[in-house]
């Protein structure tokens, strides 16, 4: 079930990103900027969100962490959806976002910031849900972690392919979402009856 969680959970995350990269070019005009700025800011959030889950002990659940974790992912890509589709709109704000290109990142990386933390600490804080289960935890890891990755292949492709030109920017990011809290929701029904959490064990780093 764990392994079926960080699978979705990479076809969202890609999903999103995907759909970032054309709502954020919109109101930049250049793609190539867009990309990179997306780019950068999942590098970024993945790196904090992999440090920080090392420190999320403020749940005794494990599970019930990772189930927050992507609940954040969902809801913060609900409420950046109608930021993102008037961008320009909250640019022409602050005349200084006009003629900078460095404000207009910071900005985007600022508000992508929540999101991508949140994803780059699902893996970690999923990983550690199979210490004490067995001998084959650096197995198990590589399994896990090639099954999010075909979660963010799948994601990327069928983003482009299907996903966006069938439901469009908003709907793509809303089938994300609906995916994200739909993990959310099994995952605290899993915490609830006790399964799948080996015990509240300090979360280690996964890089």
């Amino acid at each position: 079930l764990i392994a079926g969680f960080l699978l979705f959970s990479g076809f969202a995350g890609l999903i999103y990103q995907v759909a970032w990269v054309r709502l954020i070019g919109q109101s930049l005009g250049a793609t190539s900027v867009s990309v990179a700025i997306v780019i950068s800011s999942f590098f970024l959030g993945l790196a904090l969100g992999s440090h920080l889950a090392g420190r999320m002990t403020w749940l005794r659940s494990r599970i019930a962490t990772y189930a927050l974790l992507e609940v954040c992912i969902g809801l913060s890509a609900l409420v950046l959806l109608p930021i993102l589709l008037n961008l320009d709109v909250v640019l022409a704000l602050a005349p200084a976002f006009g003629s900078s290109l460095v404000l207009k990142a910071a900005l985007c990386l600022a508000l992508l910031i929540l999101p991508t933390t949140a994803m780059g600490a699902t893996f970690p804080v999923a990983a550690a849900l199979l210490e004490n289960r067995s001998g084959h935890t650096g197995r198990q890891i590589s399994r896990l972690y090639s099954l999010n990755t075909l979660g963010a292949v799948l994601g990327a492709a069928l983003s482009g392919l299907w996903i966006i030109p069938e439901l469009g920017l908003d709907g793509a990011v809303y089938l994300a979402a609906a995916v994200n809290l739909a993990i959310a929701a099994l995952a605290f029904a899993l915490s609830r009856s006790g399964d799948g959490d080996p015990g509240t064990a300090t979360l280690t780093a996964v890089d």
